[in-house]
């Protein structure tokens, strides 16, 4: 039987995808209901291939982007220019914001005291063990009463399409590209979620999910 490997760096949209539209509906969420503020201390848990940068950017001043050291240091395109991950933030100057790198392997041992994470389309593209280790990393850093937003496309017609009985990997499916195979978990109903995130002592305090979207906003006890 041929050896699965799962790659799920390449699984991440490229920069130049828009935002998911959630996001920005959870950011507005947290400022007007919940009166999270500019000066709170954030990150992007997964940032892959930086995406949602700026519109965090809009709300927030101190943030933190997570992922794993080869998708930080990988060559890729952003804004036109081959650059990495790590270069492009480097050489970020933007007036009042502080924008910092952190490995994933050193966030599930941090401690930072954040006001939110937000792990923003990355639960459909890993294998169930990495949800876990996200969900664990994202509790030790989040300050009692804070925030974590868990937002996931699902119901792709485009991707659902290829999900068959020969390509079935886990709770999910696997596809070649390229060389790598990537994964992708299509979560039809989100009390798996919620149950998952139940486990690691998160509340949920708003159920934002669409059709198309999965967007949960919980709270630590």
């Amino acid at each position: 039987m041929e050896k699965i490997i799962i790659t799920t760096e390449y699984s991440a949209q490229p920069y130049a995808q828009k935002p998911n539209p959630m996001v920005e509906k959870s950011l507005i969420y947290l400022a007007d209901i919940e009166g999270l503020l500019e000066e709170s201390k954030i990150c992007d848990q997964g940032c892959g291939a930086l995406r949602h940068l700026k519109v965090l950017m809009k709300y927030y001043n101190d943030i933190y982007m997570v992922d794993t050291e080869f998708q930080i240091n990988r060559s890729r395109i952003i804004e036109g220019n081959t650059t990495t991950i790590k270069e492009y933030i480097n050489d970020l100057n933007v007036p009042n914001k502080k924008i910092k790198l952190i490995l994933n392997k050193e966030f599930l041992i941090s401690d930072l005291g954040l006001d939110a994470v937000f792990n923003l389309c990355t639960f459909d593209v890993v294998l169930p063990e990495i949800r876990k280790e996200m969900l664990e990393a994202a509790r030790k850093n989040i300050r009692r009463g804070g925030y974590f937003v868990l937002i996931i496309p699902r119901n792709d017609s485009s991707i659902l399409c290829r999900c068959k009985k020969e390509n079935i990997y886990a709770d999910g499916h696997y596809f070649k590209n390229r060389g790598a195979c990537t994964y992708y978990s299509n979560f039809r109903d989100q009390k798996v979620i919620i149950d998952m995130a139940l486990e690691y002592n998160f509340n949920l305090v708003k159920d934002m999910s669409i059709f198309r979207h999965i967007c949960l906003i919980f709270t630590t006890k």
